[in-house]
């Protein structure tokens, strides 16, 4: 098996860390744990990881958890320059060893590796939910449908490191940017199921519903903002073509038409990202759809306002799009 390390950042851990370790230890002796800034009150818990054999690196401050995987990744590369990959864990309990160690097993084959959890059972409401929303709203933005999204169980390859240590953000929206960048460095995913593990309703978990939510919707919107720029001045467009008088009735089709020319070339571009997808091929299929929606538009103008039927026929379209554009 090729080197792979664990890394786990720790932030005020509660006692459940040392046992999680314990049974780690016994699977693996590579692990670094980042102690993300606890506070002197926590450092008998971490004497207690040293004295098991584990390594660990320390914050002076909290920093957040995106700063502790960074840390830890230097440091990894630092002590172990040929290191395949490195795998991070929650301190909290979340992620058994044997999960943890299939993620490791399958590192081996230099993909990124998402550890994901059944979301239908044994999880909090507000954990579901949450995590149903960030699911399909990721889908729409990058057309890679992963079954969890928040999950922090993940296998970083080697390859990813540089790209990774790059990347902004240092509390939990860094998670999210990093899955946010995976079409555009070309990752391939891998996603290998989980247990699906909370303890006392994850009251042990330092995550801010309200704020770090905030964090990630932010994220979210800002990846998404060109292509809803362009969402914008098509809907513009669209209305002013359709205020020009024209021959015939066919006013909604030229505007469509028109609207959808102003920004096709500047869509492609935004969606020119998967390695491997012919240009010919994405061009195609946009004609072909450019075409179904002028149908559509004119069709639909016959029995509601133009505008009404530009937002069917673009949201229908839309969704439509994405499942032929992921799978190119």
């Amino acid at each position: 098996m090729k080197k792979i390390y664990i890394l786990i950042p720790a932030y005020k851990p509660e006692k459940i860390m040392i046992d999680f370790l314990k049974e780690l230890c016994e699977k693996t002796r590579d692990i670094v744990v980042v102690n993300d800034g606890s506070g002197e009150e926590y450092d008998g818990v971490f004497a207690r990881v040293r004295e098991m054999g584990v390594e660990v690196i320390a914050h002076d401050v909290n920093k957040g958890k995106g700063a502790a995987i960074k840390t830890g990744i230097k440091y990894i590369r630092q002590i172990c320059p040929e290191v395949a990959g490195v795998v991070t864990a929650d301190c909290d309990g979340q992620h058994t060893p044997k999960d943890i160690m299939n993620v490791a097993e399958k590192l081996c084959g230099g993909d990124f590796i998402m550890g994901i959890r059944n979301l239908r059972k044994n999880i909090p409401l507000r954990s579901f939910i949450g995590n149903s929303i960030m699911r399909l709203v990721y889908w729409l933005i990058t057309t890679i449908y992963l079954h969890d999204t928040q999950t922090g169980l993940r296998g970083l390859p080697a390859s990813m490191f540089d790209d990774l240590l790059r990347l902004k953000g240092n509390r939990y929206d860094y998670e999210m940017r990093m899955l946010l960048q995976l079409r555009r460095w070309h990752v391939k995913v891998d996603q290998v199921e989980i247990e699906t593990v909370y303890i006392n309703n994850n009251a042990g978990s330092h995550y801010d519903t309200l704020r770090d939510s905030l964090r990630l919707t932010k994220q979210m919107f800002a990846y998404a903002m060109p292509c809803l720029i362009l969402v914008g001045l098509g809907y513009l467009a669209f209305w002013l073509f359709s205020m020009i008088p024209s021959i015939a009735s066919y006013n909604e089709v030229y505007a469509q038409l028109l609207s959808r020319a102003i920004v096709v070339i500047p869509s492609l571009m935004i969606n020119r990202e998967k390695k491997g997808t012919r240009y010919g091929t994405k061009l195609a299929t946009t004609l072909v759809l450019t075409v179904i929606s002028l149908v559509l538009v004119f069709m639909l103008s016959a029995v509601m306002p133009p505008l009404a039927a530009k937002l069917v026929t673009d949201v229908a379209l839309f969704i439509f799009g994405r499942v032929l554009y992921s799978n190119m």
